[in-house]
């Protein structure tokens, strides 16, 4: 049977979200290494640096990482999800649910960027990421349609 046009392209997005979610996990597991090595640099004699100022700001690094890693899981789970979806869509269901959980934790996300005053760049990634779920969404949505 050949693939519809949201089938498809869920399986293009989904390729493209499993390729940045693992960019991310590595991003999130360098943040978690550089809070320790902050963290560490704090602890060494004859240091200029401040020991719990370094602690402080090592901890606060590792933190982000461990965020940054939660959420990439979040996304990759979708695209595996999306993978399957696209190719079988009796089990697109998963995939529905994931993407709208995605799509509640990456508004988060964006309300937690705009009212802690992050910068352009930061603001930009996660409406981007939003736009992103949402279009997965609506196209679970018109995967489910062609079932019915």
């Amino acid at each position: 049977m050949e693939k519809s046009g949201p089938q498809k392209t869920l399986k293009v997005i989904s390729i493209v979200l499993i390729v940045l979610a693992a960019i991310g996990l590595l991003m999130g597991l360098v943040a978690i290494a550089g809070g320790a090595m902050i963290g560490a640099a704090g602890s060494v004699p004859g240091s200029t640096i401040d020991a719990d100022q370094a602690m402080a700001a090592g901890v606060m690094t590792g933190a982000m990482g461990l965020v940054v890693i939660f959420a990439n899981v979040v996304d990759l789970i979708i695209g595996i999800l999306g993978l399957r979806g696209a190719n079988d869509p009796s089990k697109i269901g998963p995939f529905y649910v994931m993407t709208i959980i995605g799509m509640v934790l990456t508004g988060l996300g964006v309300l937690s960027a705009l009212f802690s005053g992050s910068d352009l760049s930061t603001m930009a990634s996660n409406v981007i990421s939003l736009a992103l779920i949402v279009w997965c969404f609506v196209l679970a949505r018109n995967i489910k349609g062609q079932q019915a």
